[in-house]
This record gives C-alpha cells, sequence and structure tokens, in this order.
C-alpha cells in the first residue's frame, strides 16, 4: 500500500459510530522502519492515533475501537521525533558506493502491521516527469540523518520492480484483464448418408465438401468432391 493513500483517510470510531477526523499525516520511525501513529485532526483540533491502535486499514477508512484511541500531542508522546512522509520525501538516499539514487519519491507499507516494504528513490527529470526510478528494499536502510539515508544494497538485493496498488476505483491492469473476444466457431462436420440411412461424419481439408445421390431404387452413388 502507497503510505500516500492514508493521507486524508477518515478516521472512524466503532464503539461511538461516529467520524472521529481525518489522517494529516502518518509518523515513521525509520530505526523500527514502519508507521507507529497517525497525525489526525477532528473538530476539536489536531490528535494523534497509534498505529497499535487502528483496528483496521480499509479501502476508504480507518477504524479504531473507541475515542479511547486519540491522544493529544504533547512533549514526550507517541508523535516524538517521528518524520512524517512530506519530510521522509525531502532525504536523499545515497547507496554504499557514495552514488546519489535521488530522493524519496514512494513509501510502501504492510496495512495491517505499518512496516515500510519498500522504498523508491526518483532522481532526474522535471516535474515529475522522466528521470529514474530505483525500488529499494526496506531492508537495506542502514540508517537516516538530517537531510540523508543511506542504503546498502548489497545487503539486500534492489526489489526488481515497485509494488504498485491499483489505484482505488481503478481498472486490473492489461495482462490482468481476460480476453473477452469470441472464440472462432467450428463448423460442425459435413454427413454424408450411407445407402443404409445412416449418417457417416466426414470432413474436408480447408474446403467445404457436397455431395448428392440419385434416386433410391437405383441406388446410392458418391457424386465427385465439388471444391468451394
Amino acid at each position: 500500500m502507497d503510505a500516500h493513500i492514508l493521507k486524508s483517510m477518515a478516521i472512524l470510531s466503532l464503539a461511538e459510530g461516529t467520524k472521529l477526523g481525518y489522517v494529516e499525516q502518518p509518523l515513521f520511525d525509520l530505526v523500527a522502519r514502519k508507521v507507529i501513529a497517525l497525525q489526525a485532526r477532528g473538530e476539536s483540533g489536531t490528535f494523534i492515533v497509534p498505529f497499535d491502535a487502528v483496528a483496521s486499514v480499509g479501502t476508504d477508512a480507518i477504524t479504531v475501537a473507541s475515542t479511547a484511541a486519540t491522544q493529544t500531542p504533547s512533549t514526550g508522546g507517541a508523535a516524538d521525533g517521528l518524520l512524517d512522509l512530506d519530510a521522509l520525501r525531502k532525504l536523499k538516499i545515497v547507496d554504499q558506493a557514495g552514488a546519489l539514487l535521488g530522493a524519496i519519491s514512494r513509501v510502501e507499507i504492510d496495512p495491517a502491521s505499518g512496516a515500510i516494504t519498500q522504498l523508491a528513490a526518483h532522481k532526474g527529470g522535471m516535474l515529475g516527469m522522466g528521470g529514474a526510478t530505483t525500488p529499494i528494499d526496506a531492508r537495506a536502510i542502514v540508517s537516516v540523518g538530517p537531510e540523508l539515508m543511506t542504503v546498502n544494497t548489497e545487503a539486500s538485493v534492489l526489489a526488481a520492480s515497485l509494488s504498485v496498488d491499483p489505484p482505488r476505483g481503478g481498472s486490473r491492469s492489461r495482462a490482468s484483464v481476460p480476453d473477452s473476444r469470441p472464440l472462432p466457431s467450428r463448423r460442425s462436420p459435413k454427413r454424408r448418408i450411407s445407402a443404409h440411412g445412416e449418417g457417416v461424419p466426414h470432413r474436408s481439408n480447408d474446403h467445404e465438401v457436397s455431395y448428392g445421390g440419385c434416386c433410391h431404387g437405383f441406388g446410392t452413388h458418391l457424386l465427385r468432391l465439388s471444391r468451394v
């Protein structure tokens, strides 16, 4: 799941049956490599929901057991020392050889646990177009500083491809859509009639076959095949 999808999702209380607010930011601990909390806003202002208190992350909303799951932001609280998604995307990623892979452009998480599963570093291009994107396994993260994230791509091989959730409300990829074109019709084999009236199937090679016969009293004769 793209962590960006969490932003603006509604947070619902199952016990009270009410909407508590909406997510402003997922908050990350990059040492633990996971989402630790959600920063949210409701009618009474900003509040924090520890990710461990989340009952479920659905396609349209996030549920918690009750309002007791919410916390008021405070020094020493659940949100202290955590990075929000916007701050995370400002980090530059450098590998063990000192090569700049780019800035973080995407963060994939497991919606059940909040664990980061994959990152993407983007370098080059203009206005979000062009450039190169490098997928990185979350296990490759070595350290995170104020401006840089270092990764060891030798310890954990770069992921072969970035797993993308299908867009919400979108269609399946072309490869996953079954071919709905009708199968070519199979023409029933011609049948010839024997002298005893029994139907005998007969096939021709790429040509239609017609048979004729004379009156039963004179016997039945198979006429020469006529090609169409």
